[in-house]
């Protein structure tokens, strides 16, 4: 089923028998466990050349393609812990090329769990080795340390990984995302930064 978001960014929902992870529902909405959501399935990317996409994704990122057609390709993304994640290419090349200024609302970049630091670093030098050389330095994001690449069709894509404790280094497993938290490099601007929070209502 495909809709708009507000943003004005297509989705779409894609039903996938191998996926076996568990509903997100909501009884208050009405939203059951047979029509829940379980999980992203992944993401499209509009690109006027798909052989360099192609080469990037399978020779860089080590994605295997899944198939390939007069409309693109598609592509699964590695995962040994459950059903693997889809980047699809649209070779879209007489379409309007998009800009690098800010969007609010859409989507910034695809994130990849490179599991651990080592698999992280040689990720990135592999890339870079290759010629793929807008590559960041190690970001520290409190709960994970990530690195970006820009892909030659333009998207953005994130390398991360988890440190020790993850989300739960300052919020209790349990109570994860009940209460709004800042980075310490954040803290001297809480005030100011809560007060420019627009209201959110569930």
């Amino acid at each position: 089923m495909g809709f708009k978001h507000p943003c004005g960014i297509p989705h779409e929902l894609v039903e996938s028998p191998a996926d076996t992870r568990p509903s997100i529902v909501n009884e208050a909405q009405g939203v059951d466990a047979q029509h829940g959501i379980k999980g992203i399935y992944g993401a499209a990317i509009a690109v006027f050349d798909r052989t360099s996409m192609d080469d990037f994704l399978t020779v860089g990122m080590s994605m295997k393609k899944e198939a390939d057609s007069d409309e693109g390709l598609m592509f699964s993304v590695p995962n040994t812990a459950g059903p693997s994640s889809m980047v699809e290419i649209l070779h879209e090349p007489n379409d309007r090329q998009g800009t690098w200024t800010l969007a609010g609302g859409t989507i910034h970049h695809l994130a990849l769990n490179s599991g651990n630091e080592e698999n992280q670093l040689k990720l990135k030098a592999h890339l870079e080795g290759l010629g793929f050389t807008d590559v960041s330095d190690q970001k520290d994001r409190n709960y994970f340390k990530s690195c970006y690449v820009r892909s030659p069709g333009g998207a953005l894509f994130e390398i991360a990984w988890s440190v020790e404790g993850g989300w739960a280094r300052d919020e209790p497993p349990g109570e994860i995302g009940t209460t709004l938290v800042f980075p310490p490099w954040f803290e001297d601007r809480k005030a100011e930064l809560i007060a420019g929070l627009e209201p959110a209502n569930f």
